[in-house]
């Protein structure tokens, strides 16, 4: 039997990419990872829903994997799921977009601390305490955590690799990252906090149940956990069907706008309030997209449209709501 590469033996050959995704390559890979090195008959949707025991019915396949929907909430999920040497070939360095050069990493940057501004609106909307808590689980190099404390929270941080702990907690000028899997870190040690953030990670765990209620046990009265992932009722999903560009082996289960709002009652929290997520995107980031997640007919108009435009016009950064949705959870 071939062993199962671990994460640090997968970003390690990972020469050309950028320090920042070599550590978001290794946070999804360790998500994606059950507490066994394999894939079990228990993270299968073929016959029943995880989430509400529905009766699934698959409708197509992403790459090889089998999709199953459930006929009665809509959750879609592989089924099986890919293993952890599948998942360690898809998150190469070629991955994780803007990573190829540093010019494209400082658009990059620009672009996510715009997107991060937003999302923290949203947050402050929520919170009514002064000097709020918030923890980011998967925060890699504390970009995020950069903004959220320049905004007023007092925060902390999850994550994997030792070198983007030092990287976050050099950033943020105080040791508030630690270094630990969220399964496997020491709640009662931590305290607990006024917002917990999750942004692109819900779809690429393996057990989303488990994940939440874990995340549930860091929250304390009156707060909040804000989500950002793909949603089944997006206008691109609509539009593309199985085309769709978040159709990817990488990613284990799409939600809808209900089916979450049920989950994340079933796992303690209140009142989920779910909205479009805005991003803070430009042209030539999007045609980036488009080419290394191939649609039909789009990438191709995509590739020469962008192309024929100016460089200023390409690179100018607007908001735009494509395929996500933003997930507002309270704990009451």
């Amino acid at each position: 039997v071939m062993p199962i590469p671990s994460a640090a033996d997968c970003t390690a050959q990972l020469p050309m990419c950028c320090a920042r995704d070599r550590v978001k390559i290794t946070l999804l890979f360790r998500l994606a990872q059950p507490k066994l090195t394999q894939v079990n008959e228990g993270d299968a949707m073929q016959n029943v829903c995880r989430l509400c025991e529905g009766v699934t019915e698959q409708i197509f396949s992403v790459d090889q994997f089998p999709l199953f929907r459930c006929k009665d909430c809509g959750l879609e999920g592989l089924s099986p799921q890919p293993d952890d040497k599948t998942l360690a070939e898809i998150y190469s360095d070629k991955y994780f977009l803007g990573s190829q050069d540093s010019s494209s990493r400082h658009l990059m940057d620009k672009m996510k601390a715009s997107t991060a501004e937003l999302y923290l609106d949203l947050i402050k909307g929520q919170i009514n305490t002064g000097a709020p808590r918030l923890i980011e689980i998967g925060c890699g190099g504390g970009d995020f955590l950069v903004v959220a404390k320049a905004s007023g929270f007092s925060v902390a941080g999850l994550e994997i690799s030792s070198s983007a702990v030092k990287s976050a907690n050099e950033k943020l000028g105080e040791q508030v990252v630690i270094r630990s899997d969220l399964s496997d870190v020491d709640i009662g040690s931590m305290g607990t906090f006024d917002c917990c953030v999750l942004l692109d990670v819900l779809e690429h765990v393996r057990d989303p149940v488990t994940f939440l209620n874990r995340v549930r046990l860091l929250l304390n009265k009156n707060s909040i956990c804000f989500i950002v992932t793909p949603s089944l009722d997006s206008w691109s999903a609509r539009l593309l069907g199985r085309h769709w560009m978040e159709y990817k082996p990488e990613h284990l289960f799409y939600f809808n706008r209900k089916n979450i709002q049920n989950m994340l009652v079933d796992t303690g929290f209140g009142r989920p309030i779910v909205s479009s997520n805005w991003k803070i995107l430009n042209l030539e980031y999007i045609d980036l997209h488009m080419q290394n997640f191939h649609v039909p007919i789009f990438s191709t108009l995509s590739k020469y449209f962008v192309k024929s435009l100016p460089k200023k016009w390409r690179h100018h950064n607007f908001g735009i709501v494509a395929s996500g949705m933003n997930v507002m959870a309270f704990v009451e």
